[in-house]
């Protein structure tokens, strides 16, 4: 599969001294500054770059994105932070998300749990409200088996409230 570029293009992303009207996955791979960034602000299209190479998983082995360019892959790639790009709580929680595109990800409570997650490091996600933390799937079930003063120091609300405000 072959894209075929403008001549400005050609020249942004191939160089001065060999412009290609055309560009392939080959080409991608082979030079290191083609990341997804790069090509999106070249004027192509995700769409146009999922035909080039539908794998997210082969973008993140070529190193030609990170996890910062997460959000930009969702669609239509589907990409998810801890599936394809091996993501740590660390890694997500410094990404200062907020939970709608955590969620639009496909992120879970589960997922975050799974990777590590505990009521104590919660507090990482700093931008993550109690609301953002329902849009996640916290439960009440979840919340019933936190300790009261770790909520109160998460949501400035008693156990009471915060098991009223999640499913």
């Amino acid at each position: 599969m072959r894209l075929k570029l403008t001549a400005g293009q050609g020249c942004y992303l191939h160089g001065w001294m060999t412009p290609k009207l055309t560009l392939s996955w080959q080409d991608v791979a082979a030079d290191p500054t083609l990341t997804l960034s790069k090509l999106l602000s070249s004027g192509l299209s995700p769409a146009s770059l999922h035909q080039l190479q539908p794998d997210a998983g082969a973008w993140v082995r070529a190193h030609r994105v990170g996890l910062a360019d997460c959000p930009s892959m969702i669609e239509p790639w589907g990409a998810h932070p801890v599936r394809d790009f091996c993501a740590d709580l660390g890694d997500i929680a410094g990404q200062l998300w907020p939970a709608d595109l955590l969620q639009r990800m496909g992120v879970t409570y589960q997922d975050l749990v799974g990777i590590g997650l505990t009521p104590s490091s919660m507090a990482l996600f700093s931008n993550v409200t109690l609301l953002g933390w329902a849009q996640l799937g916290l439960t009440r079930a979840e919340v019933a088996a936190i300790p009261e003063p770790v909520l109160a120091r998460l949501f400035r609300m008693t156990k009471a409230d915060v098991m009223r405000s999640v499913k």
